[in-house]
């Protein structure tokens, strides 16, 4: 038997304003990101048309892109450097373990400025089917192990679930409910995933962009421990600015939360394939730190306390 207690509010994470196009520093041809859209899971509790009947708010041609099971080197890396040169804030769903193995890595990812939620522990790929409770465990011991992950850069995982595979069963989307975290489905894959095209990029670019167009908006499905995502994304993001499509970048509501004046934030280093260099420290016209104050935290924020000294045998 073991006892998980992990205890404290919801940390500031540290975010970067929507970067413009000719805002990107060096790429005045990157698409960049147009806006934030900002999601409370006690208000919208699932998303997902893959999944669920709720889409995002979004405007025709928006499109929020996340990214699956990292991190996983060297192949997390080089995706991150595109989003980089592209200026783009992304929303990845962490991997428990990779979280454990690769911790360093998880920590840049949100120095960066992108959006962090939590994908299982091990990624089971029957999750429609293994009991309640080991469900549970493996949606709690991801959270623990992104959140250890992220601790020393003072950032936690957003209350955000996306199933492995995409395969809820109501009992457990009515436990994410309850503990006000939200089941982030997708509105569209791009198959990156699939053994028969990870030789095939066009193939997968194709299918991505076809479904988007079919869609008209929505949440992008894509992975960061696929090659041939590596090969896609650049090409991806650039025919998406070419047909007039705009990324969104999904971050928690924070309409009870005071902002805190511009103040100096980490800001990520180069990445090799294999290493995250040490954090160094820059003032931006365009970065801020968002902080929160605990007396005026969302109710939602109350999501962490289902840690907080819970038996697991």
């Amino acid at each position: 038997m073991r006892l998980i207690s992990i205890y404290g509010a919801l940390a500031a994470s540290l975010m970067v304003c929507p970067a413009f196009a000719e805002d990107c520093p060096g790429n005045p041809d990157g698409i960049g990101t147009a806006r934030i859209i900002a999601v409370n899971p006690s208000e919208l509790p699932r998303v997902g048309s893959m999944s669920y009947p709720a889409m995002l708010k979004l405007e025709p041609k928006e499109v929020v892109l996340t990214f699956d099971d990292g991190p996983m080197q060297p192949v997390s890396a080089k995706i991150l450097e595109i989003l980089r040169a592209e200026c783009v804030k992304a929303t990845y769903f962490i991997i428990g373990r990779n979280a454990q193995r690769f911790p360093d890595f998880v920590r840049a990812i949100a120095i960066d400025g992108h959006t962090i939620g939590t994908h299982s522990q091990n990624h089971p790929l029957n999750f429609n089917v293994i009991s309640f409770d080991r469900g549970v465990h493996e949606i709690e011991d991801g959270i623990r192990s992104v959140t250890e992950a992220l601790e020393p850069v003072g950032v936690k995982p957003q209350p955000w679930f996306r199933f492995p595979g995409l395969k809820n069963t109501p009992a457990l989307d009515n436990y994410l409910k309850s503990h006000h975290i939200m089941a982030v489905s997708a509105d569209f894959p791009a198959d990156d995933w699939f053994p028969v095209l990870r030789e095939r990029p066009d193939a997968v670019l194709a299918r991505a962009m076809s479904r988007l167009q079919a869609k008209g908006h929505g949440i992008l499905l894509l992975h960061d421990v696929q090659p041939v995502t590596v090969l896609v994304l650049p090409k991806l993001l650039k025919e998406l600015k070419a047909k007039g499509y705009r990324i969104v970048q999904m971050v928690p509501a924070e309409h009870s939360t005071p902002e805190a004046p511009a103040v100096p934030v980490a800001t990520a280093p180069e990445l090799s394939p294999t290493k995250t260099a040490p954090i160094r420290h820059a003032v931006g016209q365009r970065l801020r730190r968002v902080q929160v104050d605990a007396a005026s935290q969302p109710a939602w924020i109350s999501w962490l306390k289902f840690f907080e000294r819970r038996e697991i045998h």
